[in-house]
């Protein structure tokens, strides 16, 4: 019988640059930035699963999409309230190769986030994690990858739509970090990294696949409001202005390229 393990976490806090010179301080401690953090810890088989442009605009396209369904309004589960300010997302290479640093450590047992993501446009970098394991050695990228977004929205269901207005830390019983995150109005950029390994347990050999998006600006500010509340795209940023694709969010999108299109296998 094959056995599948799906684990989430979600955090908030381009090689020519000196990602060693970006240490971050929190509290009374610093951290060396992730590009020159931990080894690789990833079993036999590593495999760095490189994204093509149609990986990317796939992923966009979900994050965009989930993005103006709330701003619009409807998303039923909670009722979530419609978004005047929801900025449309556009792919950062950047952020994808500080995810795909982090991803390449392997720090899934357990699955652990970064301290220092930061770049030197944005100081403050949000992140959602995912991990994924199986005895099936035949794993379907584009499928994984909608699913792991998915799961990362589908927190919606635990979200009172009254906590719009100020974040906090709901705990373990309210585990919504990853929904607010994809729907903090202000993130506009994101980039994703993605992995294979294999470990053997009592001569079982288990496939794993570790994803992780990076976001910027960084969402989950504790006591700010994740967006603000009103008719769509009325409240856009001076010089920002409703898209013309997606009619709930504002500014405009660059497309990284083509993509099928997603919300047909939703």
């Amino acid at each position: 019988m094959r056995e599948y393990l799906l684990i989430l976490v979600v955090v908030t806090a381009v090689q020519g640059n000196s990602y060693c010179d970006l240490s971050c301080r929190i509290g009374k401690e610093s951290f060396q930035h992730t590009k020159c953090g931990p080894g690789l810890d990833c079993g036999s088989n590593f495999v760095e699963i490189g994204l093509t442009d149609d990986d990317r605009q796939y992923i966009l396209d979900i994050h965009n999409y989930l993005r103006n369904k709330v701003a619009l309004g409807y998303e039923r589960r909670g009722r979530q309230p419609p978004v005047a300010n929801m900025r449309v997302m556009n792919y950062d290479r950047e952020l994808e190769f500080t995810a795909q640093c982090w991803i390449n450590s392997c720090q899934w047992s357990p699955l652990r986030h970064d301290k220092c993501r930061g770049t030197a446009l944005y100081n403050y970098v949000g992140q959602n994690l995912a991990y994924f394991g199986s005895t099936n050695p035949k794993i379907d990228k584009v499928k994984l990858t909608r699913n792991m977004i998915l799961s990362w929205y589908d927190e919606v269901i635990l979200f009172n739509n009254s906590w719009v207005y100020k974040t906090k830390n709901r705990g373990s019983r309210y585990p919504v970090g990853h929904y607010t995150q994809i729907v903090w109005a202000n993130s506009a950029f994101i980039g994703c990294g993605m992995n294979y390994f294999t470990t053997n347990s009592s001569g079982i050999m288990w496939h794993h696949v570790m994803f992780g998006c990076n976001y910027a600006p960084g969402g989950n500010y504790l006591g700010a409001s994740l967006y603000k509340v009103g008719k769509a795209a009325t409240k856009c940023a001076e010089n920002s202005t409703k898209n013309r694709q997606y009619r709930g969010l504002c500014g405009q999108s660059q497309r990284v390229k083509t993509s099928t299109n997603f919300t047909s296998s939703l």
